[in-house]
């Protein structure tokens, strides 16, 4: 027993259409790890310039609008007074 030309063409042609999609899946992979290792870049740049910065204006916070750095007050632990 034999399948027909059409039946075998209709096998082949839903084995190509499973193999681009795994490798459509394959290649999302790929850009998905490339986009992780490209966050994780900025996140360390934003942490070295962070570290500039602080050395530079102090410990604050930036306003991204208008690039003023307002100063965070550090208050000391206060020890707590025993009888």
């Amino acid at each position: 027993m034999k399948l027909s030309k059409e039946e075998l063409q209709s096998i082949n042609d839903l084995q190509l259409q499973s193999d681009q999609i795994k490798f459509a899946f394959g290649e999302l992979k790929i850009q998905e790890l490339n986009l992780f290792e490209q966050l994780k870049s900025v996140g360390i740049q934003q942490n070295e310039l962070g570290e500039v910065l602080n050395e530079k204006y102090g410990n604050g916070r930036i306003d991204l609008s208008t690039g003023e750095v307002t100063p965070l007050d550090e208050e000391k632990p206060t020890t707590p007074i025993t009888p």
